[in-house]
């Protein structure tokens, strides 16, 4: 079959030198991970990085701030429905030209597949929902009940989809996955730690500037990669930790060669009644860094608690852990083998193979 991969425009990964939309791709953990998937059963894959009629890929792409600045003015008008209007017939006419079968983006309400389908009808439009609803906009939960299937990382409980007048029928769990060509082990002395975090500190992550201070406080050799610095105290001495933005080869020699790696998940998991980040399977794919997890019961559907990672529920707890750990290279060694026995099978290969395996299910 021919996949259209349509990605949104991530901001932080385009700066990140990127000068080609397989570059970008390539930047793109999740996408790059679905594409090698999809390869890897024998489909031929299309990329598409664009999210607009007026601003081609290469001009987002080549020309990122000044794009900026036009998206978000196009976002304040009504003009903003004039590109999706013509920016869905793009890509509809795309898809005849090379007789695309499936498209597959992320949550996105630039395009608009019921347009798609009124210019090139034999097709499947699917969406990564890979996001709680209140983290997304009142358009492109709107825009959700077009999409012939929604991908899910996670079931939400069922009152979260009602609230939200989410179409229940179209999201199909797959999970989280990780790329194992991108995660795997390479040690680098310039990327070794004691203790690492990479994510975000943002309006959805609670207390997580507070637990990441105390980390800071306790512990010289700690790092933080992501985003959000803004948002920590000046007075913070988080704000010294702070290491920028990490892309994938870099992620991956962080994690190989730090010690440990912890895992912050979103406020508000426990509206999740199954499923999990990519993180939890990332970490352990590099084979370096032992994991300890923020506590969630999910976690035991994937790996057991003390045998292939640790979790915590208290800041002080945590601060135990890594200190235990620290001192114990052959338990913390020990963990960080089992998990890696494991992560195998959350390959995005087999994400995709189920995700075939429903739409030809879907189609019957």
């Amino acid at each position: 079959m021919n996949i259209l991969l349509l990605t949104k425009i991530n901001n932080l990964i385009l700066d990140s030198n990127c000068k080609t939309v397989e570059d970008y791709t390539k930047n793109h953990l999740f996408f790059d991970g679905i594409n090698e998937g999809f390869k890897k059963l024998g489909h031929k894959t299309f990329l598409k990085c664009e999210e607009s009629f007026f601003i081609p890929e290469y001009f987002y792409i080549k020309f990122n701030t000044f794009s900026r600045a036009i998206r978000s003015i196009f976002k304040k008008t009504r003009f903003y429905i004039i590109d999706r209007y013509f920016f869905s017939i793009k890509i509809a006419l795309f898809c005849k030209r090379n007789n695309i079968n499936i498209i597959f983006t992320e949550t996105n309400s630039s395009i608009s597949p019921k347009i798609i389908k009124k210019f090139y009808k034999n097709i499947t439009i699917t969406q990564w929902y890979g996001i709680f609803p209140d983290m997304n906009t009142k358009d492109a939960i709107i825009q959700t009940l077009e999409y012939d299937i929604l991908w899910t990382p996670g079931k939400l409980k069922d009152d979260i989809y009602q609230k939200f007048k989410l179409p229940i029928q179209k999201f199909k769990y797959i999970g989280s996955g990780v790329n194992l060509n991108l995660h795997r082990y390479e040690y680098d002395e310039d990327f070794k730690y004691d203790v690492v975090f990479v994510g975000g500190c943002g309006m959805y992550h609670g207390n997580r500037i507070e637990i990441l201070e105390k980390v800071s406080q306790k512990f010289d050799s700690f790092a933080f990669y992501g985003y959000g610095i803004e948002n920590v105290p000046d007075h913070y001495l988080l704000k010294k930790k702070y290491k920028g933005w990490i892309n994938p080869k870099e992620l991956r020699k962080l994690y190989s060669s730090s010690k440990i790696a912890l895992n912050l998940m979103l406020d508000n998991y426990e509206r999740v009644e199954f499923g999990f980040n990519q993180r939890l399977f990332e970490i352990a794919a590099c084979r370096g860094a032992m994991q300890i997890c923020r506590y969630d019961n999910k976690i035991k559907n994937y790996f057991d608690i003390g045998k292939d990672l640790e979790c915590f529920d208290t800041i002080d707890n945590l601060i135990d852990k890594i200190n235990f750990y620290l001192l114990n290279k052959k338990a913390k060694n020990m963990l960080v083998n089992n998990s890696y026995l494991k992560v195998k099978k959350y390959s995005y290969s087999e994400k995709v193979k189920k995700m075939m395996t429903i739409m030809s299910n879907e189609s019957k």
